[in-house]
């Protein structure tokens, strides 16, 4: 792992983790999007303070007591309750939910949530889904890899409006208006030009994670033909995060370790398939 390197402690556990046997109880395991409780996906409220504070009796106590207009309090805390700072504090997060918001906030507020977001999943990602490390394992990485892939399919159709700072999604084949109050870039473009590099560090970290979740097929001593779709289907990825990271400093780097996977995978086929002609010959096993 490369990005993940400056954070061993994370990639050691999961490197670990991912020959353990599975625990008991597989419901704690369950995808975080079965677990989502609420309209808006949002997640268990992470300690008593926040829960208190946006309790609407407490709010009352405390409007009472500051003698402050309701009609006006509400309306504050409507509007703090939908930021990103106030959802990302208070919840469990869901890369659903984010980028909904990201569509009301400015370009440079979307790359510091974005770092945000890369840096739990590199310094402490349980924390993404619970408190602590416990029932924190391998069988997690698909949730990981799926949240990244969410923001990242954002990014690539979200688009900048230069005349008000806008954000808007246009989609495959979508036509985008026209006129003089519009002047669209895409945002990744905008990151770009103005040295932002929060994306590319997320894009850096999901190549990370898929190291580690073909480390459960490529090293697994149960390794099985029936797999390769699945690894094919992570290399591809692979490769489209390396385009992604084209003009980073990560770029050459992970260009190469990409070419290795894939030379590794490449080897094992071949042996698989020297070790089943073997056998069909009624050959020694190699």
């Amino acid at each position: 792992m490369l990005y993940l390197k400056r954070k061993a402690a994370v990639a050691a556990y999961f490197l670990t983790i991912t020959f353990l046997s599975v625990r008991s109880d597989p419901s704690i395991h369950l995808p975080f999007s079965e677990k989502m409780s609420g309209t808006q996906g949002e997640r268990v409220i992470l300690n008593s303070d926040i829960m208190d504070s946006a309790h609407p009796e407490c709010s009352s106590k405390l409007l009472a007591e500051k003698n402050v207009s309701k009609d006006q309090s509400a309306t504050e805390t409507k509007q703090k309750n939908k930021s990103f700072e106030y959802y990302w504090k208070t919840y469990y997060p869901s890369a659903k939910v984010m980028t909904k918001k990201f569509l009301s906030m400015k370009a440079d507020k979307i790359d510091e949530a974005i770092q945000k977001i890369a840096n739990k999943f590199s310094d402490e990602p349980w924390m993404y889904f619970q408190n602590n490390k416990k029932n924190f394992d391998v069988r997690f990485l698909d949730s990981i890899i799926s949240e990244m892939t969410i923001i990242e399919q954002f990014v690539a159709l979200a688009r900048l409006n230069l005349k008000d700072d806008s954000i808007h999604i246009f989609y495959y084949g979508e036509t985008m208006p026209r006129g003089k109050e519009y002047n669209f870039i895409s945002l990744k473009d905008y990151w770009d030009e103005h040295g932002k590099a929060a994306y590319k560090d997320l894009c850096a970290l999901h190549f990370d994670y898929i190291v580690i979740k073909l480390n459960t097929h490529i090293l697994s001593p149960f390794r099985d033909k029936k797999d390769w779709p699945k690894i094919e289907s992570l290399l591809y990825l692979m490769e489209r995060l390396v385009e992604k990271l084209s003009g980073s400093k990560h770029e050459e780097v992970y260009q190469t370790y990409f070419k290795r996977f894939k030379k590794v995978f490449q080897l094992w086929q071949k042996e698989v398939q020297e070790r089943e002609e073997d056998n069909k010959q009624g050959g020694k096993k190699r």
